[in-house]
């Protein structure tokens, strides 16, 4: 597949191991600092939880979004950090818990926001415990993805996996449930890397007349089409859109015909049977579509259907998440581009 790996590539092939990694610092050591991060999230008077970030770490938290929604908890806000500083700070109330997010801890508008918003109630989530960010915050969860130099990968999945314990402890839910979850995920990932990778290039060729790609997808599997969509710009260098599928159906189901192409995220649930059935609509207009499935969902014509498992609305996107980025870095190399090589910007954001 690829002959030289790139350094993204490696950095794909790490995500097992980093996400084990997390998981065991949060079922030992990390208890204590998880039980007092949720401690602070159960906002009182009314206060309400405030996911902040930019990219991949906001896109991270539309994964809990709707479990803490549905847990009983106000319904919870999640805004870009770029927004919420220059846009928004005045309506974080003394009630209101703010989660900043970023993996380097040095993203510009999220440290500026923690500064800004001092004697606020902050935790942050972040991979480097002595960055400016956590500096900045009362306290701080490790996501522990080790060293990453290219697109986000380990990064992302141990957010999403630190996101998750962290919203189940708020609410007192069954840790070892969540942690048993993404142990699952970490064995699915390496049986993708070690023995379906021919899935990906067939995939690939699949899209090969792709330039334009849609990522659809509805509830916590959004966290996933919003990370492709944003990577995908970043590695392949084509533009994207991500959307929910009932969005979707508001105006851009007219673009459906031959030379349309998507990749769609359908959990195993109802949200997934939704996108199921317009995915085969889709086909039937004579668009190309690949689908992360955790349901079973035969390929077919205009379909190329990717299973996995465990394949639920809140661990598809962790399941999904190295066969999206194979995906990603083979598109690249098929246009001459190398993925995670950055020729505009660079890995940190450290201005505006």
């Amino acid at each position: 597949m690829f002959r030289e790996k790139t350094r993204f590539v490696l950095e794909i092939e790490e995500q097992p191991e980093a996400l084990r990694r997390v998981v065991k610092y949060y079922r030992a050591e990390g208890v204590e600092v998880l039980g007092r991060a949720a401690s602070l999230c159960r906002c009182k008077d009314g206060g309400r939880i405030v996911f902040t970030g930019m990219g991949t770490s906001l896109y991270a938290a539309t994964l809990v979004y709707s479990l803490l929604a549905d847990s009983g908890a106000a319904l919870p806000i999640v805004i870009e950090a770029g927004e919420l500083l220059h846009h928004c700070s005045k309506g974080i109330e003394p009630e209101d818990v703010v989660v900043a997010i970023s993996q380097s801890g040095e993203s510009f508008e999220t440290v500026k926001i923690a500064e800004k918003l001092r004697g606020h109630k902050l935790l942050a989530i972040t991979n480097i415990l002595e960055s400016p960010l956590a500096q900045r915050t009362s306290l701080s969860l490790p996501i522990l993805a080790g060293t990453e130099e290219s697109i986000s990968s380990k990064s992302y999945t141990n957010k999403l996996a630190v996101l998750l314990l962290l919203a189940n402890e708020i609410f007192g839910k069954k840790r070892n449930m969540v942690i048993e979850g993404l142990l699952r995920c970490a064995e699915s990932m390496e049986e993708f890397l070690e023995g379906r990778r021919d899935e990906i290039r067939e995939a690939a060729e699949f899209l090969r007349e792709a330039n334009f790609l849609y990522f659809i997808s509805r509830g916590p599997s959004m966290a996933a089409a919003q990370q492709a969509a944003l990577t995908w710009m970043e590695g392949v260098h084509m533009p994207t859109a991500a959307m929910p599928g009932a969005s979707f159906r508001h105006g851009p189901y007219e673009l459906l015909r031959p030379g349309f192409h998507a990749i769609c995220y359908a959990p195993d649930s109802q949200a997934g049977f939704l996108v199921e059935k317009m995915t085969e609509e889709m086909a039937g207009f004579g668009a190309r579509v690949v689908i992360f499935s955790g349901r079973r969902v035969k390929s077919d014509n205009g379909l190329f259907v990717i299973e996995l498992e465990p394949g639920d609305d809140y661990l598809l996107p962790l399941t999904a998440a190295i066969p999206q980025e194979l995906l990603l870095a083979q598109m690249a190399k098929d246009r001459g581009w190398t993925a995670g090589v950055f020729e505009r910007g660079s890995k940190v954001t450290r201005h505006q």
